[in-house]
């Protein structure tokens, strides 16, 4: 089975207006996906509309609940769940943890809610693009406490990953590495990752993904893994993860 674990939603300030569940599963089907994670910047307000619409129109696709987890060291951490209440529970959780500041229209988009026809129910109020009130160690606690797999998002990028912001990818927190597409390949050859003209190396025995953190149309299908799964059950998921996984990009050429 293939898979994307990181697709953003219109509810991620940063996403396009087309990041809804009738536009989003078509282009997932066409890119031979069949298993996707929305996770969204700190709320999960928008997986019941991609489970209840997947289950009404593309059966044979799962959805897993997911949240993208911005800590107070700005570190981006994206967690994956069994259920969709769950989520929704850490969902509710994480919004008391968010600033009390008004968002900034005439920057990012409206943070839309919407159900599974990608019809408006409401828009949240305060801006996930902040960071809530957790530290690394704190969020990766939190995802555990709800049963989730704790993924260290996006680690070669130079903004918003662990490595941007501590200079080191700390031993013992995480279950997976998430990289961007561009580096897949010099990345998971060496299992080091460069910045600034450093290199960083991944801890011994943590698994290497890699995922398109789509927060548009275009970019769903740009890289997808393959899974040792017959059939989906979160249970098997990580194990999966952990058992060959390989890691394909779409070329140019």
């Amino acid at each position: 089975m293939y898979a994307d674990l990181h697709i953003h939603s219109v509810l991620s300030p940063c996403a396009d207006r087309e990041m809804i569940p009738p536009k989003i599963f078509p282009k997932v089907k066409d890119s031979s996906i069949d298993i996707f994670a929305i996770c969204d910047h700190n709320s999960a307000w928008n997986v019941r509309a991609f489970c209840d619409y997947g289950k009404r129109f593309y059966p044979e696709i799962v959805v897993i609940p997911g949240i993208e987890i911005t800590t107070q060291e700005e570190i981006h951490v994206v967690s994956l769940f069994p259920t969709v209440e769950v989520v929704e529970k850490l969902s509710a959780f994480l919004e008391d943890l968010l600033p009390q500041v008004e968002t900034h229209p005439n920057i990012y988009y409206p943070q839309q809610v919407v159900n599974f026809e990608g019809k408006l129910l409401r828009e949240v109020s305060k801006p996930l693009y902040y960071s809530v009130s957790l530290d690394l160690e704190g969020a990766v606690r939190v995802i555990k406490e709800y049963g989730g797999i704790v993924i260290c998002a996006h680690v070669d990028r130079p903004s918003f990953s662990v490595v941007s912001q501590l200079g080191v990818i700390p031993e013992g927190l995480f279950d997976v590495v998430e990289i961007s597409p561009r580096c897949c390949e010099e990345i998971v050859s060496t299992r080091n990752v460069r910045m600034k003209n450093i290199e960083f190396s991944i801890p011994p025995g943590l698994p290497i993904i890699a995922s398109s953190d789509a927060h548009s149309l275009d970019e769903i299908g740009i890289v997808k893994i393959r899974l040792n799964l017959s059939s989906y059950k979160f249970e098997s998921l990580l194990e999966s993860i952990r058992d060959q996984i390989q890691i394909e990009v779409m070329r140019d050429d």
